[in-house]
């Protein structure tokens, strides 16, 4: 049984040199009549510079013996996305009022971590 993939919004990488998101394959699967019914195949998936978000490809299995096809569409999830914010508000505190809280997590998002599990740090801090 041959086995290749298909570009999808995801491409592939290149004999040229081009890094694509994923690296193609075409190979052959072996099924006897006493062995397993399915087996796993493996496809390397590249990291993307810059961020470009879900995309796909098709892997295609051919029987060509009894002319039979197969195929399955593989989502690539962008995986470590930088976190997003949509900016913090200035706070104005009159000197000698009570703490102030500023809720920071209600300003970030993580595709990868709820907004609890990010830690802050404050850089900068004019005081004034």
């Amino acid at each position: 049984m041959g086995r290749m993939t298909c570009d999808g919004t995801a491409t592939a990488s290149n004999y040229y040199g081009s890094t694509g998101d994923y690296e193609s394959a075409w190979n052959y699967l072996t099924f006897t009549p006493d062995g397993p019914l399915s087996q796993t195949v493996s496809i390397q998936a590249n990291p993307d510079n810059p961020m470009e978000g879900e995309e796909t490809f098709t892997v295609q299995a051919s029987a060509y013996e009894i002319n039979q096809n197969a195929t399955g569409t593989v989502t690539i999830n962008e995986g470590n996305n930088a976190p997003t914010t949509s900016g913090i508000a200035d706070v104005s505190v009159l000197e000698g009022a009570a703490d102030t809280v500023i809720d920071l997590a209600a300003a970030f998002a993580d595709n990868e971590d709820a907004s609890g599990d990010l830690t802050f740090s404050i850089t900068n801090n004019t005081n004034t």
